[in-house]
């Protein structure tokens, strides 16, 4: 049999196949697997970097309609209360600046120094975090943006940008500072001043702790001033603040170091609910009907002559036109007022030389002369709403209903409890039956109006007989003294003027666990940059790794 010679070309063949062609396909498959598998990597990368853009924009967009960041502090310290929110949702429906005259950082620096002050020189750690106001404005943006109207708020810097409020200076008289709020709407200006500013975190009066405790009540201020800008018809007030340029209360028992109840009277009752306040001298200043809607006559303790009583009762009148009121507070030892006495007489009212103190359980602390203080059965003030809490009543004067001939109606707005009884200043007076004493009375006149036969003009005179129920401790205390509440609801209801929101004060629990502004700006940096910034680097890094296999 004969042999076939072996051809080495054959057998090459033979082992590997068609060697050309096989390599240049397995070539052409590894390329485009390459090209698939690359494709598929950047697309994915370009998706995962879509997402997150798009993640970090619905984010954004989401923040300003609905609460995204959780307040997990014990005290909710940056969470808005419900009165808030709901005014903000529901009522709120105009624009709203809100520029704050300060870097957003200023904040920060405030709570170190006053938490450095309280270290070095009272030797205590306590937290006074004011770095959670941008925050809370922050809140008031949001919620504001959830309903018809808009809050827009940001930070200048005057010593930078000294002409940043050139378009909001013609709408205020005086000269804006740092550190300050102001809350601009439709032309109407309120500010938010440095030292209310610094007030907004303040010693809790209630606390008996050796450690200080503090109160957030900036909530308070800037809900009411955000409501005294968008009112459209505020009540303008003449506070006669001097007489002939005396002082018209005793300021040593009105405004010394103990109490603080003219300041009280302007500042936290009418001011800050929207009443547009002016100090007058009663005696030297006109009280233009076309200017002012109500006088505000504080303590005095000097008589009045007749120009100025006739300038009072020229103002009530009004030409006939009525439709004015005046709020007169009596001072507690001043019995002579003889002028002053026969004005409010033709009102039907008379403040009594007695003062009221409580025989039963009815009176705060230790002090008998601390009465509770309630609103009265009447019909025209029965619906105020003062919650669970009585008002505090500090030796206060009696006010009594006069059964007079006129055109006055009077009536006792309010009260005592049944337990009070009513004694003279003389130490060898005897005290009365005990009932519910009138501590405010309100008078009216009415007049059917000169072109509307179907309406009636009507002003008013309340005489409210405890200048020490206007004091600034008592009326800040909301979870304490319904004092704010009830005298505010009262002169609402008096002048015609909408409601104002009470907010409570928000209690701060020391040593909680909270970011600072520096550890919440830090959070954003990493959440918002740097973990997206990652995923894309990790994200290339594996593609190129990819594309060299």
């Amino acid at each position: 049999m004969s042999k076939q010679k072996n051809n080495p070309e054959e057998i090459e063949v033979g082992v590997s196949g068609n060697s050309a062609e096989e390599t240049a396909k397995e070539k052409n498959s590894g390329n485009a697997k390459k090209l698939k598998y690359g494709s598929m990597s950047i697309i994915t990368i370009a998706l995962v970097i879509v997402i997150v853009i798009i993640i970090n924009i619905m984010a954004g967009i989401m923040e300003k309609r609905t609460p995204l960041k959780l307040d997990l502090t014990a005290d909710n310290r940056y969470e808005l209360s419900d009165e808030t929110i709901d005014f903000l949702r529901n009522d709120l429906d105009q624009d709203i600046d809100i520029i704050v005259t300060c870097k957003k950082e200023e904040f920060a620096n405030i709570e170190y120094n006053t938490e450095a002050y309280y270290r070095i020189y009272a030797g205590m750690d306590v937290d006074v975090p004011y770095s959670m106001i941008p925050i809370i404005l922050e809140k008031y943006q949001m919620y504001a943006n959830q309903g018809k109207g808009k809050i827009n708020v940001k930070y200048v810097d005057l010593q930078n940008d000294p002409k940043a409020l050139a378009s909001y200076e013609k709408y205020y008289s005086k000269t804006f500072s740092d550190r300050s709020i102001i809350i601009y709407s439709n032309e109407r200006v309120r500010v938010i001043d440095t030292d209310t500013l610094g007030g907004m975190i303040t010693f809790d009066q209630k606390s008996t702790s050796a450690t200080p405790a503090f109160v957030f009540a900036g909530e308070s201020v800037i809900t009411s001033e955000i409501m005294n800008v968008v009112d459209a018809h505020p009540v303008r007030v003449a506070l006669a603040a001097t007489v002939n340029g005396e002082t018209i209360y005793d300021p040593q028992l009105y405004e010394n170091g103990m109490y603080s109840c003219y300041k009280g009277l302007k500042d936290e009752l009418l001011s800050k609910n929207g009443y547009d306040v002016e100090e007058i001298d009663i005696a030297t200043d006109e009280l233009d009907t076309e200017k002012y809607d109500m006088v505000v006559i504080p303590m005095p303790y000097q008589d009045f002559d007749e120009k100025i009583i006739n300038k009072l009762s020229d103002f009530l009148y009004n030409d006939e036109n009525y439709g004015k009121d005046l709020l007169y507070i009596a001072d507690l030892p001043s019995t002579n007022l003889t002028n002053i006495d026969e004005f409010l007489k033709d009102w039907s009212i008379e403040v009594a030389p007695q003062y009221i103190y409580d025989t039963g359980d009815n009176y705060f602390g230790n002090s008998e002369t601390i009465v509770y203080a309630r609103i009265a059965d009447n019909e025209d003030y029965a619906d105020i709403d003062v919650g669970s809490l009585p008002a505090a009543a500090y030796t206060s004067r009696l006010v009594n209903v006069l059964s007079r001939n006129n055109e006055s109606i009077a009536s006792a707005v309010i009260e005592s409890y049944d337990t009070a009884v009513s004694r003279g200043f003389d130490e060898g007076s005897k005290p009365g039956s005990a009932s519910a004493k009138p501590i405010a009375v309100v008078s009216k006149r009415q007049h059917q109006n000169k072109t509307d036969q179907f309406a009636v003009d009507e002003s008013n005179v309340m005489v409210l007989g405890c200048g020490f129920m206007t004091d600034t401790k008592v009326l800040s205390q909301t979870k304490l003294y319904s004092n704010a509440s009830m005298l505010l609801g009262v002169l609402n209801k008096m002048t015609g003027k909408e409601a104002a929101v009470i907010i409570p004060e928000k209690s701060l629990q020391q040593a909680v666990i909270a970011p600072t502004a520096k550890q919440t700006k830090t959070i954003r940096l990493i959440t918002v940059y740097i973990i997206p910034a990652v995923i894309v680097i990790l994200g290339l890094f594996v593609l190129l790794r990819r594309r060299n296999k």
